[in-house]
């Protein structure tokens, strides 16, 4: 018999912060959206075991947790490697990992919802025509940061690393110099390839859910609304393609 229920797979980086709020999202698909939740854990430890993470926040009888096998970069980083490449590095080394997970289910799930740094694992729901779905963690003005990221020119990045100034996000609080986002202070460090990266693939997802609601950032999520008006009209700052908040 098939499953009737729309099923729902969650990609989770490695580390409890970032488990934990991919758990609260399926919790929440499950009880609050009659979701089928499967939750994709990648690895870096042979030792990490399910019970572990439950401990962390209990889930019994909700969600179905898969651990990925543990993924080795060992030989693709050094100490020099800044945290936001070596997650990415790992989730783009999964990825197989993932696709032969998803293989072995009984039923494909309908949609893959990932984090920042799993974005890459959208070829995998274009493989298994599954909807792609971005879960941001972190604040809507955030995700107007790096949306907009991909758009700057070398003169305005300049201006911001070199001459301090501030960087103007439209429609948004600017980004002072004094709280800048370490990734965009050196274009000749992999950590700004990676996130200027990410700031082009996440347009292409079929929408983005943002950890935030209308009360305490209703600017900003105006701004991405406009971007998506934006992109609809085929010209602007394209933002989102469709954007929740919760």
């Amino acid at each position: 018999m098939q499953n009737t229920k729309p099923h729902a797979a969650l990609l989770s980086s490695p580390g409890l912060g970032h488990f934990i709020p991919v758990i609260e999202l399926g919790k929440r698909l499950v009880t609050n959206h009659g979701f089928s939740v499967t939750v994709f854990v990648v690895t870096t430890d042979n030792s990490l075991s399910k019970s572990q993470l439950l401990k962390q926040s209990p889930c019994p009888d909700l969600l179905n947790i898969v651990l990925l096998p543990p993924v080795d970069v060992s030989g693709l980083i050094t100490p020099a490697t800044g945290i936001l490449s070596q997650l990415a590095i790992m989730m783009r080394e999964a990825l197989p990992k993932l696709r032969s997970a998803i293989l072995a289910m009984k039923f494909c799930p309908t949609v893959l919802i990932v984090d920042l740094f799993g974005i890459e694992a959208m070829v995998i729901a274009e493989e298994f025509n599954m909807l792609k779905y971005a879960f941001i963690t972190s604040t809507a003005w955030f995700l107007a940061l790096t949306l907009h990221m991909p758009t700057i020119d070398k003169v305005i990045e300049d201006n911001h690393v070199k001459n301090q100034q501030a960087l103007l996000i439209p429609g948004c609080k600017s980004l002072e110099f004094g709280d800048t986002f370490e990734p965009i202070l050196d274009r000749n460090d992999q950590m700004y390839t990676e996130y200027k990266r990410m700031g082009v693939d996440l347009q292409k997802f079929d929408g983005i859910l943002v950890n935030t609601w209308q009360d305490l950032e209703g600017t900003t999520l105006v701004a991405l609304e406009d971007g998506k008006k934006s992109r609809e009209g085929g010209s602007g700052n394209s933002y989102l393609p469709r954007w929740a908040t919760g």
